[in-house]
């Protein structure tokens, strides 16, 4: 009896976790039923979906999973991108599936655009819902790509703009770290040493000095400030230029005394 009463008990002991597992069994399958079931409403893995395809230049780092939008709004995902083998076919195609309720939507007009996402740069193509009195691109058909734009051209060059920028940041930090050490003229004027004091010292005076000049000039009694400020001084000299270039042109080409002593060899020495 007690061995059976032994025999019992390690039964009912086995039974039992035995049901745990199951119970625990159960849960984690249900959980994940429902974590797929979520998911799949979410990505719209569950609804039909409509298969168009679009020929590309460049895929710009669109891959299988990336989002599609139509109009901004979530719509299906990239299926497939097929490089082709041959090297004389110069377009990518990229296979795209679309929920089928949104078909309607996809007409010949239709464009497809590759965008980014976000800071991170992560891709995703964008769609045009079409206009309704054209005909709609059935399943399996193909939608057009849109004509790059100059946007597009500037963010395919932001390579080459990220290389300038790290070139100029390089340059940029060797001349603060010279001027940091005191060396060139900048180097001197930002540190604290006796020759920079000369320097500024030197620099300061000349400043000044050019500001008692001008100042003299814009208010001062002599010939320049009054060639500068007084209007009638400055009409009479031009005159007076003009005056004397017609005399010389005349004393060069005209006729008389003067001209005629200017311009007779007899009258020149050898």
């Amino acid at each position: 009896m007690p061995e059976d009463a032994g025999k019992n008990a390690v039964s009912a002991g086995r039974a039992g976790r035995a049901a745990r597992v199951g119970i625990l069994a159960l849960v984690a399958v249900a959980a994940l039923a429902v974590a797929v079931f979520m998911i799949g409403q979410e990505n719209n893995l569950f609804s039909r979906k409509n298969r168009y395809f679009v020929d590309l230049k460049s895929v710009s780092g669109i891959k299988p999973g990336n989002p599609i939008e139509l109009d901004g709004v979530a719509v299906g995902a990239v299926d497939r991108v097929i490089l082709p083998h041959d090297p004389a076919q110069k377009f990518i195609r990229v296979w795209m599936k679309v929920d089928k309720s949104y078909g309607r939507r996809v007409r010949a007009d239709t464009m497809v655009r590759i965008r980014t996402l976000g800071l991170l740069g992560d891709k995703f193509l964008e769609l045009n819902s079409g206009s309704p009195n054209l005909a709609e691109i059935p399943d399996q058909g193909r939608v057009n790509a849109a004509p790059a734009t100059n946007v597009d051209a500037l963010i395919a060059s932001g390579t080459d703009v990220m290389d300038n920028i790290s070139t100029i940041s390089f340059q940029l930090k060797n001349i603060l770290a010279r001027v940091d050490r005191g060396q060139g003229l900048l180097g001197e004027l930002t540190s604290d040493s006796e020759p920079s004091r000369r320097l500024k010292a030197n620099i300061f005076a000349t400043l000044d000095t050019i500001q008692r000049v001008a100042n003299k000039v814009d208010t001062g009694q002599g010939p320049l400030p009054r060639m500068l400020n007084d209007r009638a001084l400055a009409d009479s000299l031009a005159r007076s230029v003009d005056s004397l270039h017609a005399v010389l042109a005349s004393a060069q080409s005209g006729k008389g005394l003067v001209p005629g002593l200017l311009n007779d060899p007899s009258t020149r020495h050898e």
